[in-house]
Parts: structure tokens; C-alpha cells; sequence
């Protein structure tokens, strides 16, 4: 599916709220470039009350990640080129800890593990995530395609034309296991781009009609551009951007095309001037955008505000602090090693990891996480497992980057700094013993 030809994306909470699709980047993308991906759920069945906890894939690398207690998630990673985010999927467990409710999606939603058929549309059924969005619908002319055109509806959404370095941010709101509004901003360099869904106006006569508002910023170029589509045939449109004075610039009429669509476009490359007269794209967000009947303005069509432009990745900074120590062994075999580790990141892509791992034992040999009580001095609680693979190694990784809380639900790992560290066999025999590492800035 793709975001250029999504339906009007509303809020069901809220009426008549717009939603954003942005982009940015150059044009095309490879396969082999790679992307970072991360986002959050800002709404699940119109409350901000439960956004943890819920399961997301990327089908582009098959990775499962769940959501933290605000929401938020990072699949760092991911290849360019259409980037997609589906609902549901197995979320991993690590030993005390509880399985994270699907929300209804992965293998069919609204819990009936069959098919679709959910809020808003989607599949009736037989949908099984894995093979979906596999048919092309010929009315869009969508590559990867489940034939309906539209992400509101269903459990999984695109965008495309994502280069090598972009930032792509998501923001959904969720409803029974299907997506009920969808974001996309895409930041490289110093383009950006930003495109908004309107939606149907009150005064609307026409039950099909949708739109979008696209504004790009780049160093070669300012560009507006104003579509719409499934509009009547031969009907004369005008699309009018509107100041937070009520003054109104006019971009002209159009007249609606055999396959129901207009456009209005202004490019600064090919000498074309902004509303207003303003310099940069940037300058019109927060700006109202309004398509209406051009004999007849009292009828407005769709209408939407200018949406903020995503901030460049250039502009992205961050701070890393981390602390990794070596555990005393106890009752382990001889040789063998084991570490704990933490990091904690400040400002883009911030998080926080909490890790252990153990080198040199037997192939499948299973150990045990414990972690001293922030509370209660001398009391330990099971934090993870890991079991050791056939090169001797295993590894315990707890990160919000991957959507997971932190032992003991603190909000940062600062929190575990001196807490004493237990490695244990099932049968709870002491195999390495330490203390969680202050943090270094670097």
C-alpha cells in the first residue's frame, strides 16, 4: 500500500482530525541500503492509557518488537526502499516475564485468529498476515498491495521511497487490532517532507472524495502540492491555502479528471512562488488548506492544516554513557567468563539496555538472571535467561530500544547502577556474582 494514495486518516476519538503521512529523501531507494525505523503508538482503542506492551513487525527484516509503557518503539535498522509496519506477532518472552497481549492483530484480528474484518475495513477473511499485501490493486497501481488500497482498516501500512540514512518516525493510533490513523515522517540531510491526509469537510457533497496536502523543503527546491481524488469526473475545483488571519491565497482551478483526480502543484526549481510569498515550505505549517467547489465555495470538499516538517537527520544528536564489568566466578566451570553490561542514551533515538553474558560454557547449558531489589538490599528477583549456543556463548539483553521494560520497571538503568548481579543454574547453584557498573559518558 502506498501513503500517497491513502484514504482521509481520522481519528475515530476525534471527528474531523487530520492525520500526516510525511516523507523526505531523494528519490527511489536500494535494497541493500539501510534505514532506521522507530516510532509509537499514540492511541489503542481511543486511550493513552494502554500502550505498552503491544507486539509490531517489520516484514522487511521479520523482527518483532513491543511496545514501552509510553507507547514508544525502535527497530533500528531496517533496508530502504518501502518500509512497512504491521500490527501483532510473537513478542519474545524472557523467563519472569508476562507475554504481552496481541491487541487482536498477527494472524487475523479481533481475536478470531482467522481472518479480517475489523474497524474500518480490511480483508473478510483468510488473511493470514504472512502472505498479505501480495496482490496488486489496479486502481492504485500499488507493487506490494493486499488489493484494497488502504492501510486505515488494516493491519499493516507502507511508505515508500525510503533511501539509505533516512529516519523514518511512525505515529499510530490502534483499534481492535487494525490501524486507525497512520504517520510517516522521513528525515536525510537536509530534506524533508511532510504530507497530510484531509479530510472530508461538513459541507462536503461528494461521498467519495479524498486529498492530501504535501509540503517538501530541500536545499534545491520549496514545493506545495495538493491532491485530490475520487472526485466527479468534469467537476472545476479550487484549492485555497488560509493564514492564521483568515486571509486566503488562491492556487487556481482545476477540473477533475476522467479518473477523478486534481492536482495542484508549486515547485520553486521551475520558478513557481509559494502562498504568500513565504521562502520555505516550513513556513506554511500550521497553515489551513481547503479544496473547494469552484462555482459554489460555500462547499468545501476536504480540508487539513500543514503539518510539521520532521526534523533533518542532521539535526539529530545524542549522548551514550555505558558500563560493563566482569562477574566473579563462583560456581561456573573453569574458564569460563561472564559480564554484565548498561547503556543509557540521551536525546535522538534515546534508550536504555541492561545485559549479561557468559563465554567459554557447555552448549545448551541454561542460566539465570537474578538482580538485587532497588528497594530491598539482599533480595533478588529473576530478571531473564539466556541459554549458552554451540560456540559457548550467551547473551541476555533487555533494551526499550526493542519496546521492553526494565528490570524492576525503572525508567533508567541509572536506577540499577550497584545493584549485585547473579548468574544461577535452574537448580539455583551461584555460577557468577558481581555489581551492575557505574556509567561512562563518552
Amino acid at each position: 500500500m502506498n501513503t500517497r494514495s491513502l484514504p482521509s486518516l481520522v481519528l475515530g476519538l476525534a471527528a474531523g482530525v487530520a492525520l500526516t503521512a510525511c516523507g523526505g529523501g531523494g528519490s527511489g531507494g536500494s535494497s541493500v541500503a539501510a534505514a532506521s525505523l522507530r516510532g509509537a503508538v499514540i492511541l489503542n482503542n481511543g486511550s493513552t492509557a494502554n500502550l505498552g506492551g503491544i507486539p509490531l513487525t517489520n516484514p522487511n527484516t521479520g523482527k518483532i518488537v513491543v511496545t514501552g509503557p509510553d507507547g514508544s518503539f525502535n527497530f533500528g535498522t531496517v533496508p530502504a526502499g518501502t518500509v512497512t509496519i504491521r500490527l501483532g506477532g510473537v513478542a519474545p518472552v524472557r523467563a519472569g516475564e508476562v507475554t504481552p497481549a496481541d491487541d487482536g492483530g498477527g494472524k487475523g484480528e479481533s481475536g478470531d485468529g482467522v481472518g479480517e474484518g475489523g474497524v474500518g475495513g480490511g480483508e473478510a477473511g483468510g488473511d493470514d498476515d504472512i502472505g498479505d499485501d501480495q496482490g496488486d490493486d489496479a486502481n492504485d497501481g500499488d507493487v506490494a498491495d493486499d488489493g484494497d488500497g488502504h492501510d486505515v482498516g488494516d493491519d499493516d501500512a507502507d511508505t515508500t521511497g525510503v533511501t539509505g540514512g533516512e529516519v523514518v518516525e511512525v505515529r499510530l493510533a490502534i483499534r481492535n487490532g487494525k490501524i486507525e490513523s497512520i504517520q510517516f515522517g522521513q528525515s536525510h540531510d537536509d530534506d524533508r517532507e511532510c504530507e497530510e491526509h484531509l479530510t472530508k469537510c461538513a459541507s462536503s457533497d461528494d461521498p467519495d472524495v479524498e486529498g492530501s496536502v504535501r509540503a517538501e523543503s530541500r536545499p534545491d527546491r520549496q514545493r506545495l502540492v495538493i491532491e485530490v481524488e475520487h472526485a466527479t469526473a468534469g467537476r472545476s475545483l479550487v484549492a485555497v491555502v488560509i493564514d492564521g488571519s483568515a486571509v486566503e491565497a488562491s492556487l487556481g482551478t482545476k477540473v477533475v479528471s476522467l479518473d477523478g483526480r486534481a492536482e495542484w502543484s508549486i515547485n520553486t526549481a521551475t520558478g513557481g512562488v509559494l502562498p504568500f510569498g513565504v521562502a520555505t515550505a516550513a513556513d506554511l505549517v500550521g497553515f489551513h488548506v481547503e479544496v473547494r467547489d469552484a462555482a459554489n465555495a460555500a462547499i468545501s470538499l476536504v480540508c487539513g492544516t500543514i503539518s510539521d516538517l520532521p526534523n533533518s537527520a542532521g539535526d539529530q544528536t545524542h549522548v551514550d554513557s555505558d558500563g560493563r564489568a566482569g562477574l566473579t566466578r563462583v560456581g561456573a566451570p573453569v574458564g569460563s567468563e561472564a559480564h554484565v553490561r548498561i547503556k543509557h542514551r540521551t536525546g535522538d533515538e534515546a534508550r536504555d539496555e541492561f545485559g549479561v553474558d557468559a563465554e567459554h560454557m557447555g552448549n545448551g547449558t541454561v542460566v539465570n538472571v537474578w538482580l538485587e531489589s532497588p528497594s530491598s538490599a539482599g533480595t533478588f528477583t529473576l530478571v531473564g535467561s539466556m541459554t549458552v549456543h554451540d560456540e559457548g556463548e550467551g547473551e541476555l539483553e533487555i533494551s526499550t530500544n526493542h519496546g521492553e521494560a526494565l528490570p524492576y520497571g525503572v525508567a533508567s538503568v541509572t536506577s540499577l547502577v550497584g545493584l549485585h548481579v547473579e548468574l544461577r543454574s535452574p537448580a539455583s547453584v551461584v555460577l557468577f556474582a558481581g555489581v551492575v557498573p557505574p556509567l561512562a559518558t563518552h
